[in-house]
């Protein structure tokens, strides 16, 4: 009888090899692009809505193996997957002949079961803004947004443990043990509780996962998980839009205007390079 270690690594090497046989699959009918979101991208057209569920649950799983130090699938996600994995080869199949069959009930378990961690590509709603000077401002500050939204959470929590400690050190400078002392205890409190829920949650057992056990300690736990969900390329992207755009205001109230000029311009050079670069959504 195979032992859990074991049985991990079995898995590990079916998920990888079916992940494999998809996307080659997928290739010799015709699809394009790097990795499984941008091949079923490419075959949007040609599969049904369930298969690109399939595709989407497939990667998730996928993903949880290569981004997590120690991910945990259950005997119940990996069946669905080897089922969805079945069901996706067989559409592909039929498509490369070149008949596309409906897709057995699987996809409906699978939306059920599916991460909602995982997102299905998001195209950006203000992308349009991008190759419009000045507008262009306004996908940056998309931009900003999309580079912490999947971790928005873990950034709220962060901000409010600041919060609550400089409530608390506030208190004790001033010795005043009054309403911003018990406010500020209550937010530590409530951040530390929702650090031990959520490392239950995700049954993560990675050495930030065990500080989000002791209080204040939390704090580095939700840098981590934030930082697992920052996209560091869109922040740069906009820090770098409002960055040239703020240097350009600046220039232009000391009537330099030609300094003023290209630093509006290079803003604006940075919005059409990201609208060029995220044509086909959200890098994945």
């Amino acid at each position: 009888m195979m032992n859990s270690d074991e049985q991990n690594l079995l898995q590990t090497g079916k998920i990888i090899s079916a992940t494999r046989e998809i996307e080659s699959l997928m290739a010799e009918c015709g699809a394009v692009g790097n990795g499984l979101r941008e091949k079923t991208e490419s075959l949007a057209g040609k599969l049904p809505p369930e298969a690109v569920k399939l595709s989407v649950y497939i990667g998730s799983i996928r993903n949880k193996l290569a981004h997590e130090s120690e991910p945990q699938i259950s005997q119940e996600e990996f069946q669905l997957f080897d089922a969805a994995a079945e069901t996706l080869l067989q559409i592909l199949e039929e498509l490369k002949n070149p008949a596309v069959i409906p897709p057995q009930e699987t996809a409906k378990y699978i939306e059920e079961e599916e991460d909602e961690t995982e997102e299905t590509p998001v195209f950006f709603k203000t992308r349009i803004t991008g190759f419009i000077p000045l507008a262009h401002l306004v996908f940056g500050g998309e931009l900003l947004w999309r580079s912490f939204c999947r971790g928005w959470e873990y950034l709220a929590l962060l901000l409010a443990e600041f919060l609550g400690l400089a409530s608390v050190i506030y208190s004790l400078w001033n010795r005043a043990f009054g309403a911003w002392f018990g406010a500020g205890a209550a937010l530590l409190v409530f951040c530390w509780l929702i650090s031990i829920w959520d490392k239950l949650r995700r049954a993560d057992g990675t050495l930030p996962g065990k500080l989000a056990l002791f209080p204040l300690a939390n704090t580095v736990y939700f840098a981590v998980c934030l930082w697992e969900n920052f996209v560091l390329f869109y922040f740069i992207a906009a820090l770098a839009l409002f960055g040239c755009m703020g240097g350009g205001i600046c220039f232009l109230l000391s009537r330099e205007w030609v300094i003023a000029a290209v630093c509006g311009a290079l803003s604006y050079l940075v919005s059409l390079t990201v609208c060029f670069l995220t044509r086909g959504g959200e890098r994945e």
